[in-house]
């Protein structure tokens, strides 16, 4: 049988790489390489309904296309006011009394 695609991404991977992606599905982790791929590759196959040989849909004519609607331009909301002033209120030095003698 020949390999299919996700089998020759799998023989390109570390060892390390398949050991977790057999954990990560719930396999069992150890063995060979050749084995941890088999268990990868059968559990893929599991998930997956069997497929239906693909059958080309019948050409459809080409649909004319539809003109391009007209969309109205969004129109910001105006940011409300602020009250805030130019320059902070300068701070009076306090004056401090005559240190008595």
């Amino acid at each position: 049988m020949a390999k299919t695609k996700y089998e020759k991404e799998l023989e390109k991977q570390s060892l390390g790489y398949l050991v977790h992606m057999c954990a990560f599905n719930a396999l069992a982790h150890t063995g060979s390489r050749e084995e941890l791929i088999a268990r990868l590759v059968e559990a893929k196959q599991a998930e997956e309904p069997e497929l239906e040989p693909e059958v080309e849909p019948p050409a459809l004519e080409p649909e004319t296309p539809a003109p391009p609607e007209e969309t109205p331009e969004p129109v910001a909301e105006p940011e409300p006011e602020v009250e805030t002033p130019a320059t902070e209120p300068e701070l009076e030095p306090e004056e401090t009394p005559p240190a008595e003698e």
